[in-house]
């Protein structure tokens, strides 16, 4: 049975679109963070300033996200998209002309304020134009953008920060937003499922409803994966380096590890699509985020098992893991957002970049806190417990789903 609340898409450009907005936002996360050592020597600020200037943006678009979270369903999704991005592409503008600490922090708060207007609409918007059975194929390929910015877009903006000037990859960053925003306004269309008229009355959703379990039961399962991902992430680049534990890497096996990984990772987003339509085939009895998140919890502990004696054990434990992380996560959203009306589907894009950001800190304080007071085998151990506990929570969500059916 199809989607009421979808059309079929006219064009073959709106996962480029899409894929290129998403972009965008990971490239707040992470470009930024990457150019800190050129922005510090251009403008000398300490190391403080660097780290109240980059925490900035994640406490501003964590406050602006719950604030945005009912308001952004009742406009537009393309409206709200085009707006959003021509926004950020002005800021990104603006920074690259800032002169001082001061208004760096300014821009950068700017920029927390106005982020969610693309990063709720990009996978709602999915939801709201594709059939049920391409969303996940649909998110996968756009989804793929954050492992993109990883792999390219960090190397080439750092490349252009020591050429030229860091300034430079700002403008840089500004006029790919730009041209996001023209194609958004030329090319996408204007989902039926999310028309302002249709939301006025309010989104009416809410996730920690009784009736809503099934949601409830997938956003904590978001945050424990979440939390025991980055348990492990927040301590591997400084365990790979250290000479404990058995010696430590290069730079450059260092930089290999995470090239391969993230190759990997952008597989895992494009095959998404395809993995949970094979796992379907075989059983309609499990979630297929259960079965990647046992996976995921696996390699978790092989990472410090396999430990440092030969550089080819931690591609076979990291590059697996993030590659079957990658196909959960893009599974996890489609079956966050898909399920709800599309009038309340950015509210859900937005608590769920809550939950994200907060199993990203508590993640890493648990990572960290292991690692210098215990052993990276307890991170490891911690990490897959964590992420097994997520399974459990996919499996309470599927216990609810079938009571509702």
């Amino acid at each position: 049975m199809s989607d009421p609340n979808t059309a079929p898409a006219p064009n073959r450009m709106i996962p480029l679109v899409l894929f290129s907005a998403f972009m965008v936002m990971q490239a707040n996360f992470l470009v930024l963070p990457s150019l800190a050592i050129f922005i510090s020597d251009d403008l000398a600020l300490s190391n403080a300033q660097i780290s109240s200037f980059l925490a900035t943006f994640s406490i501003v678009v964590l406050l602006s996200n719950l604030g945005w979270s009912r308001v952004l369903d009742r406009f537009n999704r393309k409206s709200v998209l085009f707006t959003g991005s021509v926004l950020v592409a002005a800021i990104f503008f603006l920074t690259a002309f800032m002169s001082n600490y001061e208004g760096l922090l300014f821009a950068r708060v700017l920029m927390g304020l106005v982020m969610p207007m693309i990063g709720a609409s990009v996978l709602p918007f999915i939801a709201d134009i594709y059939a049920p059975q391409e969303r996940p194929k649909i998110m996968g390929y756009v989804m793929s953008a954050s492992y993109m910015v990883s792999l390219a877009v960090i190397p080439l903006v750092i490349m252009a920060s020591e050429l030229t000037s860091w300034r430079f990859a700002a403008i840089g960053i500004a006029a790919f937003t730009a041209g996001v925003a023209a194609f958004a306004y030329f090319i996408l269309p204007r989902p039926e499922g999310a028309k302002p008229k249709a939301a006025k009355a309010g989104p009416g959703f809410n996730a920690f409803a009784p009736e809503n379990r099934d949601t409830l039961s997938r956003l904590i399962g978001k945050f424990l994966q979440t939390a025991g991902i980055f348990t492990l992430f927040a301590v591997y680049p400084t365990w790979l380096a250290s000479d404990a534990s058995g010696g430590s890497f290069s730079s450059a096996t260092m930089a290999l590890i995470f090239f391969v990984a993230g190759g990997c990772g952008f597989l895992g987003s494009i095959a998404s699509g395809r993995a949970n339509a094979q796992v379907q085939k075989i059983t309609d009895r499990l979630d297929p985020l259960m079965i990647l998140s046992v996976i995921c919890a696996l390699f978790c502990l092989l990472v410090p098992i396999f430990g440092k004696s030969a550089v080819v054990l931690q591609h076979l434990s990291y590059a697996p893991m993030i590659f079957f992380q990658s196909i959960a996560v893009v599974l996890l959203m489609n079956t966050l957002i898909s399920p709800v009306p599309a009038t309340a589907r950015g509210y859900i894009n937005a608590m769920s970049n809550i939950v994200f950001q907060a199993g990203i800190a508590f993640g890493s304080f648990v990572g960290f806190l292991l690692h210098d007071h215990v052993s990276m085998l307890a991170v490891g151990l911690v990490a897959g417990v964590l992420i097994a506990a997520s399974a459990l929570s996919f499996f309470s969500s599927g216990r609810a789903r079938e009571e509702t059916a």
